[in-house]
C-alpha cells in the first residue's frame, strides 16, 4: 500500500513538474511574441523589422522578422491551417545569403518543439523550404546533405505589419 502511495504522489509530482516546465516555456514564447509586437509598434529599436503572409482559402501563414543587425534574424511565425493545428511560436536564426536559416519554437499538443526552418528571400517575398527531417533530442533538424526545395506555391509576400 505504501509503495502504490509513493508511485502515486511521484507520478503526481513529475506531471506537476512537466506542466510547470511547459507553462514556463508558454509564457517565454508568449513574452517573445509580445516583443516582436513592441519591436514593430516602437520602431524596433534600430532593427529592419517586416512582416510577410500567404493565405490560400482557408490556410495562412504570418511570419514577422526582426533583423537586429546583418548576421541575425528573429521573429515569430505562425501556421493557421482548416484541416489541421494551429502553430505559434518564434524564430531564431542566421542569413546565409538569400536563405534564412532558423529554430521555430512551438508549443504542439501540450509539448515544447523546436524545428528547424528555411525561407529563401526572392525580394519582397519569402519561400519556405522543405527538406527531409531528422529527429534528435529535443529538436527536428533537416536531414545532413538534404537539398531543400523551396516551393513557389507557397509564396510569403510582404504586408504591412499590424
Amino acid at each position: 500500500m505504501k509503495k502504490k502511495l509513493f508511485l502515486l504522489l511521484l507520478s503526481t509530482t513529475i506531471f506537476i513538474s512537466c506542466k510547470n516546465k511547459i507553462n514556463n516555456v508558454v509564457n517565454q514564447i508568449e513574452d517573445m511574441e509580445n516583443e516582436v509586437k513592441v519591436n514593430i509598434s516602437n520602431g524596433s529599436k534600430g532593427y529592419t523589422t517586416n512582416c510577410y503572409q500567404y493565405i490560400n482559402m482557408q490556410d495562412t501563414i504570418n511570419l514577422i522578422l526582426d533583423r537586429p543587425d546583418q548576421n541575425r534574424i528573429t521573429g515569430s511565425l505562425q501556421y493557421k491551417f482548416a484541416q489541421q493545428d494551429n502553430f505559434s511560436g518564434v524564430l531564431s536564426g542566421f542569413i546565409n545569403g538569400d536563405t534564412i536559416f532558423a529554430d521555430y519554437t512551438m508549443i504542439q499538443k501540450g509539448q515544447i518543439k523546436i524545428q528547424e526552418v528555411a525561407f529563401l528571400n526572392k525580394g519582397n517575398y519569402y519561400i519556405q523550404g522543405f527538406a527531409a527531417m531528422d529527429s534528435i533530442p529535443g529538436k527536428i533538424i533537416f536531414v545532413k546533405g538534404a537539398h531543400l526545395r523551396f516551393d513557389q506555391s507557397t509564396k510569403l509576400e510582404i504586408i504591412d505589419c499590424p
